[in-house]
């Protein structure tokens, strides 16, 4: 079973309650480094989406996605490729962003010396 929030809203003396959906933000698949693609989820009406990198003071918009599938689904095509260590935020139309995600490195370079 599901349950939402109660809000309540006074209107004078008078007042009335209903049921409202809590607001879903985005979030982002952990991205790879020399990625040029950042996959997510939000709700389908949030397009569009924009990925911004937050590594440096002024956050730098790497691109701008316009489709959501049915289940949420987006892929933002972003210029330049994803680096090591950068950290990823995406936006949708109504200002939610989600968490910070760090770029990891690519698996070859997680992968210990060899022997």
């Amino acid at each position: 079973m599901r349950h939402l929030p109660l809000v309540i809203i006074f209107n004078g003396l008078f007042g009335y309650a209903y049921y409202a959906e809590p607001a879903t933000l985005p979030t982002i698949k952990p991205p790879t480094a020399g990625d040029s693609t950042v996959n997510g989820n939000a709700t389908p009406d949030a397009t569009p989406i924009t990925i911004y990198d937050t590594s440096y003071p002024a956050h730098t918009a790497l691109g701008k996605g316009t489709s959501i599938d049915r289940s949420g689904n987006f892929a933002v095509a972003v210029s330049p490729k994803l680096i090591n260590g950068h950290r990823l935020m995406a936006v949708d139309n109504k200002g939610r962003s989600s968490q910070i995600v760090v770029v990891s490195p690519p698996s070859s370079a997680v992968a210990g010396p060899a022997k």
